[in-house]
């Protein structure tokens, strides 16, 4: 991944997201926000997730209402949209996903954050449970390949059976055929 779409230290995703440092941690902590620490021990974040954020609002004042849910009206973090949003790179994942590669050769080939690749990994399998009975799904193929091996060790062993029957026909064929043609060269001999 290029170095523009990373933001190392707190101090710098405040400043693309337009918040404190305390904010961004809070985001942090709670799961919101997703980083991973460098070799230096430094938080990197991916930059569109930091602008993604939604903006800062002001505090309101107790007798105006509420613009956004409360804590009780809020989704659970589970069920929110994950915060990295660039659908160029969650396509490339997919793609590479679909070709049999390992999160782990993802995230060394791509140079982009495990994080990344786990939620594109946990996305990637929620499609898959929706679309099993695709063929192009390595999950429904690695599923069905168990019935279908089955299902060809059957028609193996039925088709074994059949070349086993066909050979003791040909070799019954050939020793009437091999009698046949020494009956009718003794008859020429003869004659």
């Amino acid at each position: 991944m290029e170095a523009e779409t990373l933001v190392r230290g707190w101090e710098a995703a405040a400043q693309v997201a337009g918040r404190s440092v305390a904010s961004i941690r809070k985001l942090q902590e709670a799961g919101r926000l997703i980083s991973e620490k460098d070799e230096q021990g430094v938080h990197v974040f991916l930059r569109v997730d930091l602008e993604q954020l939604p903006p800062v609002q002001s505090p309101r004042r107790p007798d105006e209402p509420r613009s956004q849910p409360g804590p009780s009206e809020r989704a659970k973090p589970d069920t929110q949209v994950p915060v990295a949003k660039d659908a160029e790179m969650m396509a490339q994942v997919f793609e590479d996903l679909n070709a049999g590669i390992e999160p782990h050769d993802i995230v060394v080939r791509r140079r982009i954050l495990p994080s990344f690749v786990r939620q594109a990994y946990d996305e990637y399998v929620k499609l898959c449970d929706l679309t099993l009975d695709l063929p192009t799904n390595p999950v429904a193929s690695q599923l069905g390949t168990q019935a279908k091996l089955d299902e060809l060790a059957t028609k193996l062993a039925s088709t074994s059976t059949m070349v086993d029957l066909l050979n003791q026909y040909l070799s019954v064929s050939v020793d009437r055929l091999e009698g046949r043609i020494k009956g009718i060269e003794a008859r020429l001999k003869a004659g």
